[in-house]
């Protein structure tokens, strides 16, 4: 039994190898193909009938092929040497040359062989039969592949240079006698001269400055000691000097004000029609002292004649009916002018703040209309204050300030007069400050303010030695609108130890020198 399996398995093996060689020439001198002769090997094994002649065929036809491949191999360089000098057929654990031994490397009949040595001549020897003989370098063979392309060179002429050892130097006659060159005419140049001088710097001398409040008389507010008393909107003429033979309740007389605004809060406002008239010394013609937030705005002409008035006044004060000290919730206070203020007299101030009691509650005065100041030593807009206290201030400009007299200023922060953080001061994009008089400014800051911008409008500086603004304060004031400077030795921003800057971004922060001599 175990023969015929490894008869069976040699059949497959062999089965493999005439697939490849059927339909080679020897196939056809025998006359068979592999599949008949594997066939009919396996009806012998099954049948019990020998394959001996059937082994003997195929090992014909392997020695056969074995000379083939041997004689190639002979034939040189002209053959591609394969890998195996000889046909074998490999089935691991399946197939053995029983008449040799086991199939090893030296029971084979044919091997290639590489026992030898070199000798001296470098030539391999070996006494095993069946390699090859070492053979010597042979010559190489040419094809002719039936077209050539013959290499052209350049033909270089032959450079024969002579150099003459005994050259000689050219004799060169030197020219002789006189040459006549013709005169040159130069021509008249007309040069202009001219000194260079040193520049003539004249220093200003400018004034001291000094904001004047006019010294109002003082009342008890809710009183009702005005002439109109208070809290009422206006509507006519009133002259305050018409009160003063009127007898107060808690002062004696009621010629402290024309009117007060005062303790309930509200908005109030004045005609266009109407005309308030302050023709005696150290009185106002509107006051605000309020518990609550309040308004009010003229949209009349208040007209003051007397030296040392105020046109429209704002006293601080806190919420007396709910606190006896400021607190968060002390009143909002604003006084507008839509109308006219006109200052006929000195020491005036058109509209101010006048301190009181200690308050957080803002304090505003706002010009929209128009401001005239005729005299001298007056302010159209001045935040006053009080050492040692401070209070939030608002002063703000969108409407036309006209300054006539000498040491006049359109908007004023007098020493002693600190603010709180969130006052401002300021000119605004609308607002028109125009400085005729002499000696005069358009924004001055003489106490301590947050940094901030003064001027975004206009400021016109028409007379001698006056300024656009002016400023004693460390902390940054800005000019970020255009100031026009025409009167002689004016000066667009004049420090005395603060902190002026101009902002040029843009549009802004223009300072026009018109005339001079201007700084």
């Amino acid at each position: 039994m175990k023969k015929g399996r490894e008869i069976i398995a040699f059949s497959i093996a062999l089965n493999a190898m005439l697939s490849v060689y059927a339909n080679s020439q020897p196939s056809k001198i025998l006359n068979m193909n592999s599949d008949n002769m594997y066939n009919k090997m396996i009806s012998n094994l099954n049948s019990g009938k020998s394959n001996d002649s059937n082994y003997k065929m195929l090992e014909s036809i392997l020695k056969k092929r074995n000379k083939e491949l041997k004689d190639l191999y002979l034939q040189g360089d002209y053959i591609v040497k394969p890998e195996y000098l000889e046909w074998q057929i490999f089935a691991t654990g399946f197939y053995s040359e029983k008449s040799n031994g086991d199939n090893t490397y030296g029971n084979a009949k044919y091997r290639a062989g590489t026992d030898g040595y070199y000798n001296e001549n470098g030539e391999f020897v070996s006494s095993v039969s069946g390699t090859k003989p070492y053979q010597k370098p042979q010559e190489p063979k040419v094809i002719d592949l039936g077209m050539s392309i013959p290499l052209r060179e350049i033909s270089r002429p032959e450079f024969n240079i002579q150099i003459s050892t005994s050259a000689e130097k050219p004799t060169v006659s030197s020219m002789q006698g006189e040459i006549t060159l013709d005169s040159l005419n130069t021509p008249d140049l007309n040069l202009i001269t001219f000194d260079l001088n040193s520049p003539v710097i004249n220093p200003v001398n400018a004034p001291s400055v000094s904001i004047v409040i006019p010294a109002l008389v003082t009342y008890g507010n809710g009183a009702g000691d005005t002439l109109l008393g208070g809290n009422v909107n206006i509507n006519g003429t009133y002259r305050i000097s018409s009160a003063a033979g009127l007898a107060g309740t808690s002062n004696p007389t009621k010629d402290n004000a024309i009117i007060e605004y005062t303790d309930a809060g509200g908005s109030f406002s004045s005609s266009s029609s109407s005309e308030l008239i302050v023709d005696m010394s150290q009185r106002r013609a509107v006051s605000m002292d309020s518990n609550k937030d309040m308004t009010f705005t003229n949209n009349g002409k208040v007209t003051l004649t007397a030296d040392e008035t105020a046109g429209l006044e704002v006293q601080s004060n806190y919420d007396m009916s709910t606190s006896s000290s400021a607190s968060a919730d002390d009143p909002d206070m604003t006084i507008i002018n839509s109308g006219t203020i006109e200052g006929q007299g000195n020491k005036q101030v058109a509209m101010v703040f006048t301190p009181e009691q200690d308050a957080n509650g803002l304090n505003a005065l706002e010009n929209k209309g128009i401001i005239r100041m005729n005299g001298s030593e007056s302010t159209a807009i001045a935040l006053n204050g009080t050492a040692g206290h401070s209070w939030k201030l608002k002063a703000l400009n969108n409407g036309n300030i006209i300054l006539y007299g000498t040491k006049n200023f359109g908007i004023a922060l007098p020493k002693n007069s600190n603010t709180m953080t969130g006052s401002s001061m300021l000119n605004d994009i609308n607002g028109v400050i125009t400085i005729n008089g002499a000696d005069s400014g358009g924004i001055a800051v003489q106490s301590n303010i947050e940094s901030g911008i003064l001027n975004k409008g206009t400021i016109n500086v028409k007379s001698a030695s006056s300024f656009g603004l002016y400023s004693e304060i460390a902390n940054e004031q800005k000019n970020n609108g255009t100031i026009n400077l025409s009167g002689n030795g004016s000066i667009g921003l004049r420090s005395a130890g603060g902190y002026l800057s101009n902002d040029a971004s843009g549009t802004a922060g223009i300072i026009n020198i018109i005339g001079g001599p201007i700084i």
